[in-house]
């Protein structure tokens, strides 16, 4: 058996997918993002998925993650793997310069190859729009195809958080979200004439959850609920993610425990953390 072609950053290509074959799971990370608040003073401006993080940039740790999901495994063969979209700016000049350059992700070839299109709008919402509407014109992706959206810095997600995700949603055919139970105190704040912030109120943290990613839906559902929100301005504002958009429609989508360490990675405090939490599993690796 020769070798498949070779994606963009070594993912191996596979033959579009057949009609015949079972359901598949797309995912689209949106990549467009300036992350200003991740900049560290001094250093050249350059948006923060595409920062140094352990020798790479931040979103080559993210695609090796999602690079290793089983999807027909934790399904049982009910779905298998479809299309990896990476959504960037149209003017992004960073992707093809760093992440050509990267080391190939080997045996990780659940996915077919990584696939980037300059076609980022203005907004987050408008980067995952923009991504479900080029998917849905492929020829390999089928009208009950489901797709995940995962944020590009949350580059720490495991593997098998996603599995679960996928194997919840499957079984009770039903979009869902990663998300961590809330452990602190949460507090209301107020600001005064002075521009001085105080507690307003506290509220309880029972039954409230912090959302992650990824946020798995049916494709065309989702678009559809991304289509109607923008057509309402105020509405479209409000929407800071795919669950969101399906909530408006009055979907209620199922949470999945995500772990703390799935957070976005968002202040230069942050990068720290992920690096040490890096090196820690990069150690436990080599046991």
């Amino acid at each position: 058996m020769g070798l498949l072609p070779v994606g963009p950053i070594g993912v191996p290509v596979r033959p579009a997918l057949s009609s015949d074959l079972p359901i598949r799971c797309h995912i689209v990370v949106p990549c467009a993002g300036a992350g200003q608040r991740a900049l560290f003073a001094g250093q050249p401006a350059r948006a923060k998925q595409y920062q140094d993080l352990a020798g790479r940039p931040m979103v080559w740790h993210t695609l090796r993650a999602l690079c290793e999901v089983r999807v027909a495994d934790v399904t049982e063969g009910r779905a298998v793997c479809g299309e990896l979209l990476v959504v960037t700016a149209a003017d992004d000049a960073e992707w093809s310069t760093l992440m050509a350059t990267q080391p190939p992700l080997g045996h990780l070839t659940s996915f077919t190859a990584v696939t980037q299109q300059p076609i980022g709008g203005d907004t987050r919402a408008r980067s995952v729009l923009n991504g479900l509407q080029f998917l849905t014109g492929l020829p390999n992706v089928g009208p009950d195809d489901w797709v995940l959206v995962h944020d590009a810095a949350r580059c720490l997600v495991r593997s098998e958080a996603i599995e679960a995700l996928i194997a919840a949603c499957l079984q009770h055919q039903r979009g869902g979200l990663l998300a961590q139970p809330l452990a602190d105190t949460l507090k209301v704040a107020q600001v005064n004439a002075k521009g001085v912030e105080s507690v307003a109120t506290t509220l309880p943290r029972e039954g409230r959850w912090l959302a992650q990613t990824p946020q798995m839906f049916r494709l065309v559902a989702l678009r559809k609920a991304l289509e109607n929100a923008s057509a309402q301005p105020a509405d479209w504002q409000a929407i800071t993610d795919e669950a969101s958009a399906m909530e408006r429609l009055g979907v209620s989508p199922i949470l999945i425990p995500g772990g703390a360490d799935n957070f976005k990675v968002t202040y230069p405090s942050d990068f720290a953390m992920a690096h040490a939490i890096l090196a820690q599993r990069a150690q436990k690796d080599t046991l």
